[in-house]
């Protein structure tokens, strides 16, 4: 355990404790963690590690306030995936200020041919952006 950063080993140790998918308090779990260590972390270290145990990982979860607990199988299973959500978010907000511009139907018309084709090519990446946010769904 020595070759780790000490975030790393507290993480393990949290770890180790939480195994039992019990809800523990942040003072058990700092309890725990000096117990094992025989004292050597600071409660900034313990503090920090808690938190990016439960932020960068997906299996942890802060049930309230000062109470933390390891997810079972069936919570991490029904979680839907925020890549995917961020990105469909992105594709609707581009949607919808594409769906926002207004213009004058004269300026359409005088419109060179060259840029009457661009905005073909720019409808046909709106439907196929609305098709993806369908299929992602």
């Amino acid at each position: 355990m020595d070759k780790v950063s000490n975030a790393q080993q507290i993480k393990e140790l949290y770890k180790e404790i939480m195994e039992d998918n019990v809800e523990h308090s942040r003072v058990e779990l700092f309890a725990y963690a000096n117990q094992k260590s025989g004292g050597r972390y600071t409660d900034g270290m313990l503090t920090g590690a808690l938190r990016t145990l439960v932020t960068d990982t997906a299996d942890y979860i802060c049930v309230r306030r000062g109470w933390y607990r390891k997810k079972n199988s069936e919570e991490r299973d029904q979680e839907p995936n925020s890549l995917i959500e961020t990105y469909t978010d992105i594709f609707q907000e581009a949607l919808r200020k594409c769906n926002n511009i207004t213009s004058d139907p004269f300026q359409v018309l005088r419109m060179k041919q060259d840029d009457l084709n661009k905005l073909g090519e720019v409808e046909k990446c709106m439907k196929y952006i609305s098709g993806t946010i369908d299929k992602i769904r």
